[in-house]
Protein backbone atom coordinates (compact mmCIF):
# COMPACT_ATOMS: atom_id res chain seq x y z
CA UNK A 1 0.00 0.00 0.00
CA UNK A 2 1.57 3.02 -0.88
CA UNK A 3 1.48 6.49 1.39
CA UNK A 4 -0.88 7.87 -1.16
CA UNK A 5 -3.29 5.16 0.11
CA UNK A 6 -2.48 5.17 3.47
CA UNK A 7 -3.40 8.48 3.94
CA UNK A 8 -6.19 8.75 2.10
CA UNK A 9 -7.50 5.65 4.19
CA UNK A 10 -6.96 8.00 7.47
CA UNK A 11 -8.55 10.78 6.53
CA UNK A 12 -12.09 8.84 5.42
CA UNK A 13 -11.73 6.88 8.88
CA UNK A 14 -14.86 7.58 10.99
CA UNK A 15 -15.13 8.87 13.41
CA UNK A 16 -12.55 11.55 11.78
CA UNK A 17 -9.04 11.44 12.84
CA UNK A 18 -7.32 13.37 15.21
CA UNK A 19 -4.07 12.83 14.93
CA UNK A 20 -3.39 14.04 11.55
CA UNK A 21 -0.20 16.49 11.05
CA UNK A 22 0.75 19.36 9.21
CA UNK A 23 3.65 17.67 6.99
CA UNK A 24 1.73 14.50 5.98
CA UNK A 25 -1.29 16.87 4.88
CA UNK A 26 1.20 19.00 3.17
CA UNK A 27 3.51 16.22 1.81
CA UNK A 28 0.19 14.37 0.63
CA UNK A 29 -1.79 17.35 -1.23
CA UNK A 30 1.85 18.48 -2.76
CA UNK A 31 2.31 14.58 -3.79
CA UNK A 32 2.32 13.97 -7.74
CA UNK A 33 -0.96 12.26 -7.42
CA UNK A 34 -3.16 15.19 -5.94
CA UNK A 35 -0.85 18.09 -7.61
CA UNK A 36 -1.22 21.02 -4.93
CA UNK A 37 1.29 24.37 -4.76
CA UNK A 38 1.95 25.16 -1.88
CA UNK A 39 1.82 29.10 -1.21
CA UNK A 40 3.82 29.48 1.98
CA UNK A 41 4.04 32.94 3.86
CA UNK A 42 5.47 31.51 6.71
CA UNK A 43 2.57 32.33 8.76
CA UNK A 44 0.24 29.91 11.08
CA UNK A 45 -1.34 28.84 7.91
CA UNK A 46 -0.28 27.55 4.53
CA UNK A 47 -2.10 27.68 1.11
CA UNK A 48 -2.80 24.93 -1.46
CA UNK A 49 -3.87 26.03 -5.03
CA UNK A 50 -4.64 23.61 -8.55
CA UNK A 51 -6.74 24.49 -10.75
CA UNK A 52 -9.12 26.97 -9.26
CA UNK A 53 -9.30 25.12 -5.92
CA UNK A 54 -7.95 26.67 -2.51
CA UNK A 55 -7.36 24.51 0.74
CA UNK A 56 -6.21 26.90 3.48
CA UNK A 57 -4.27 24.29 6.34
CA UNK A 58 -3.89 25.58 9.73
CA UNK A 59 0.47 24.15 10.85
CA UNK A 60 -1.31 21.96 13.78
CA UNK A 61 -3.11 18.76 13.93
CA UNK A 62 -6.18 18.86 11.41
CA UNK A 63 -9.45 19.18 12.77
CA UNK A 64 -12.73 17.75 11.31
CA UNK A 65 -13.59 20.64 9.81
CA UNK A 66 -10.29 20.44 7.72
CA UNK A 67 -10.65 16.55 7.23
CA UNK A 68 -13.81 17.36 5.29
CA UNK A 69 -13.04 19.90 2.79
CA UNK A 70 -9.92 18.03 1.66
CA UNK A 71 -12.41 15.11 1.31
CA UNK A 72 -14.54 17.32 -0.96
CA UNK A 73 -11.80 18.57 -3.14
CA UNK A 74 -10.73 15.28 -3.44
CA UNK A 75 -14.13 13.81 -4.79
CA UNK A 76 -14.30 16.99 -6.96
CA UNK A 77 -10.93 15.88 -8.13
CA UNK A 78 -12.68 12.07 -9.00
CA UNK A 79 -9.57 10.73 -6.52
CA UNK A 80 -12.04 9.35 -4.41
Amino acid sequence: MSNFDKFLEKLLQKPPRTDISFEETYNFLTSDKVGFISYDNGGSHCKFRKDGLLLTIPRKTLKCYMIKQIIEVLQDMDLI
